[in-house]
């Protein structure tokens, strides 16, 4: 074969032959990719794609001179025939899409519960962390350690802003929420 002495080779060099080469072995038996048409039968040539569809069992023996994308198949006066010929290879080629799309869809439905579990696992860290917060408190009181903070500061420091000139020729003014307001709590150890 090697030596140019050979025209031909047997399936089972073919197959052994696809395998060394890491290709389908397809890929040796027609010009997929390389011409737009072969010679399948002696004197028979037809589009390549068309061929690999019938080597496959996918479509009935293409028409002669069918081109790559013609939809030229068979006349369809063996269409029967062919049709039963291929009943295995079809059966077999369904069997299989349907067990990969059940494995595809047992992984997508583990994923699934997957994700969910996990968004379980966030909505009870999040119910966690509310338990631990006291109950929201009224208007008034919300941020109430905050404002009475400011509270306590806000004077010492309009003082000292005041003294070493730093807002020019006054402190602006306090909005009246500010200058109305009082602590809603008293300090633990400072008087109002």
């Amino acid at each position: 074969m090697e030596r140019g002495l050979r025209q031909t080779i047997t399936l089972a060099e073919l197959l052994v032959l696809a395998r060394a080469l890491n290709v389908p072995p397809l890929r040796l038996a027609l010009p997929i990719g390389e011409a737009l048409q072969t010679e399948v039968l002696p004197g028979v040539t037809v589009g390549t794609w068309q061929a690999a569809q019938w080597f496959t069992g996918h479509e009935a023996f293409p028409a002669a001179a069918a081109v790559d994308g013609d939809d030229a198949w068979s006349d369809g006066s063996d269409f029967e025939e062919w049709r039963q010929g291929a009943a295995p290879v079809t059966l077999w080629r369904r069997h299989a899409g349907l067990v990969a799309r059940w494995r595809q869809a047992t992984r997508d439905a583990a994923e699934l519960w997957e994700a969910i579990d996990n968004d379980r696992k966030e909505v009870e860290r999040i119910r966690g962390m509310l338990a631990g917060l006291p109950e929201r408190p009224p208007p008034g009181e919300a941020f109430g350690s905050e404002r009475r903070l400011c509270f306590e500061h806000l004077p010492g420091h309009r003082r000292v802003a005041a003294a070493a000139g730093v807002l020019g020729r006054g402190l602006p003014h306090l909005p009246p929420s500010v200058t109305q307001a009082r602590p809603t709590r008293p300090h633990p150890t400072k008087p109002y």
